[in-house]
């Protein structure tokens, strides 16, 4: 059975994908290029290259999904998207049905170069298309179709935001980004991460220090930061005890699940 998350995404690609192949199409029959599947666009055609864009919208929808603040990976993802779509159709699928044989020669593509316009076009403006109107379907949708109770939420509570934690919780946001049980939490003294082999280059004025630190709340979008110090761990009721570097107030964290990586 098709989640929600996994279905408002799909439902926001395939509108997407319809507003960007109306926009490429128009692009395409201007610039006199083929469409997403190497079909002239000229007339008919064009219903053509709109019904193939539905779908592949929903399918881009479906691939790269919604996650808060990537609007940079959408947009990304999708020009990734359209590429891939050119390289399968115009130069691919056209050179298999030409009736002189397939050829990939660097003349062979340069001919069909034009036409990565349109799909770069298709694919960037499905991406981002893809990822306002998810992000409005967020906005809007009723607090009832949030997810369950606290208790029903699986978290992973990671100490430490260095190399390793950040790859711990990378590789957690790319499995469970569509999971809205699943939470990680990072708890660090340091709301960046330093790139130390580099710091010599920094000392010698051949970098700037902004050029070998990368801030954490940008790395890890779906990732709880929290910029404090661990006071002590309970393992026995598995909850933390944290105070903020500019606090005095104690607080506590529960975890599912406890990464300690601090280096």
């Amino acid at each position: 059975m098709m989640s929600a998350h996994l279905r408002r995404d799909l439902t926001a690609g395939m509108a997407a994908g319809l507003i960007a192949g109306i926009v490429s199409g128009l692009l395409g029959m201007s610039a006199d290029a083929p469409g997403l599947f190497n079909v002239s666009l000229d007339g008919v055609s064009l219903v053509w290259h709109l019904l193939a864009a539905i779908p592949l919208g929903g399918l881009c929808g479906t691939l790269f999904g919604y996650q808060p603040r990537g609007y940079a990976a959408s947009i990304s993802g999708g020009l990734l998207f359209g590429l891939m779509l050119w390289i399968i159709g115009p130069l691919t699928l056209a050179a298999l049905t030409d009736d002189a044989g397939p050829s990939w020669s660097a003349s062979d593509a340069f001919q069909k170069f034009p036409s990565v316009f349109v799909h770069m076009v298709y694919g960037g403006l499905t991406g981002l298309l893809t990822f306002v109107s998810a992000a409005f379907y967020v906005r809007t949708r009723p607090i009832s179709e949030e997810p369950a109770s606290q208790t029903d939420v699986t978290r992973v509570v990671i100490v430490g935001g260095g190399f390793g934690g950040i790859a711990v919780a990378t590789r957690l946001e790319r499995i469970f980004w569509r999971d809205p049980n699943f939470e990680v939490a990072m708890i660090s003294q340091s709301n960046y991460l330093l790139f130390t082999p580099m710091l010599a280059e920094v000392a010698g004025s051949a970098l700037e220090p902004q050029h070998i630190s990368a801030p954490v709340r940008a790395a890890l979008p779906r990732t709880r930061f929290i910029r404090a110090d661990v006071l002590d761990i309970h393992t026995d009721t598995q909850t933390l005890h944290y105070c903020a570097s500019d606090s005095d107030v104690v607080e506590s964290l529960d975890y599912s699940h406890l990464v300690l990586a601090l280096g």
